[in-house]
């Protein structure tokens, strides 16, 4: 072969194998625009947008740690039904809420996990997972009879005399029209014992300004064929809220709206602003049954976010036991 021949066949060569090497290269594809989370403001503070659709999101919750002792607070470990220790509960909860517009109203939804630790022992809970379209509520909540009015006081243990059992599964429609006045009706399962195809019903009326409210609602339970009916006044002067509530059992027994003691029930209380920092709460609360509570507490902001709240708690039985409670509650909410 020539030295001319030798260096054609050369060149021939490299050209090939870089050919070859060319078609197995690897091009980068082109960085694709980056897409930033969007404030939601229309649904309220915290909201922000679901990249890529027009849903808006809010992820929050709370964690509580409670330390409670005394003979109406600490844990019964010898079955007389007295508190013989102290108890420390600790909670997390997380809330995820959704919201859009449609065509017929906002499109929301609630999910709230609870996860509980009691003394090591631990448990969790679906406590609500609803849809709400315009009003109109399915999927489980605390009931009507109980979140309508509001619950009862800002103290920690404003339930020790029952107002009505808090979950279920429900189907209400809330109409608001936007002057203060609302409406709701609706059906509820109740509990699961006894329970068929007919549900139970609620139904109540609200007047809300900046200064006054007062709200009626009523709860029919069907497996005993018998409810209740509730009807709460608040008012506002400057930095104090006083409120009173009042619920009346339309049978002779116990149901799933009237389940304190007795035909009839108060609960009366109020909040006053101490400074930015602190609120000062109390309730008193009695049945027909001779039953009294009473609770009192100061919830002071730490840092924002951050409250502790100390309480005191006392509570005269049926059986005519004069038990006291206290407890400190410190609780993170993001």
């Amino acid at each position: 072969m020539t030295l001319k021949n030798a260096f054609l066949a050369t060149v021939a060569a490299l050209a090939f194998t870089s050919a070859a090497q060319a078609a197995d290269a690897i091009v980068a594809a082109e960085p694709e625009p980056a897409e930033y989370v969007k404030v939601c403001d229309a649904f309220g503070k915290g909201y922000f947008y679901i990249p890529g659709t027009e849903t808006c999101i809010s992820l929050g919750g709370y964690i509580r740690n409670d330390i409670r002792g005394g003979d109406l607070l600490g844990d019964d470990t010898d079955g007389d039904k007295r508190g013989d220790t102290w108890s420390n509960r600790v909670r997390f909860t997380l809330n995820v809420l959704t919201a859009a517009d449609t065509e017929y109203g906002a499109l929301k939804t609630n999910a709230e996990l609870r996860f509980n630790n009691n003394n090591g022992n631990q448990t969790y809970s679906l406590y609500r997972a609803y849809i709400d379209l315009a009003g109109l509520r399915i999927g489980k909540d605390e009931s009507a009879f109980v979140l309508f009015p509001n619950k009862a006081g800002s103290v920690l243990q404003d339930d020790l005399i029952p107002y009505g059992k808090y979950e279920t599964n429900l189907i209400t429609y809330t109409f608001d029209a936007g002057n203060g006045f609302s409406v709701i009706g609706g059906f509820e399962s109740g509990g699961s014992v006894g329970r068929d195809y007919v549900p139970n019903i609620v139904a109540g009326a609200k007047y809300k300004s900046d200064n006054f409210g007062i709200t009626v609602i009523g709860g029919y339970d069907r497996l005993v064929e018998d409810g209740a009916i509730k009807a709460r006044v608040d008012g506002k002067f400057g930095d104090v809220s006083l409120f009173v509530m009042g619920g009346y059992n339309t049978g002779d027994v116990k149901n799933f709206y009237a389940n304190w003691n007795g035909d009839w029930a108060v609960w009366a209380g109020g909040a006053v602003k101490i400074n930015d920092k602190a609120t000062a709460n109390v309730q008193v609360s009695f049945t027909e049954a001779d039953e009294f509570a009473a609770a009192a507490n100061v919830g002071f902001k730490v840092a924002s976010g951050l409250t502790v709240t100390p309480e005191v708690d006392y509570m005269e039985k049926v059986n005519g036991d004069k038990l006291w409670g206290g407890m400190v509650r410190f609780q993170r909410n993001f």
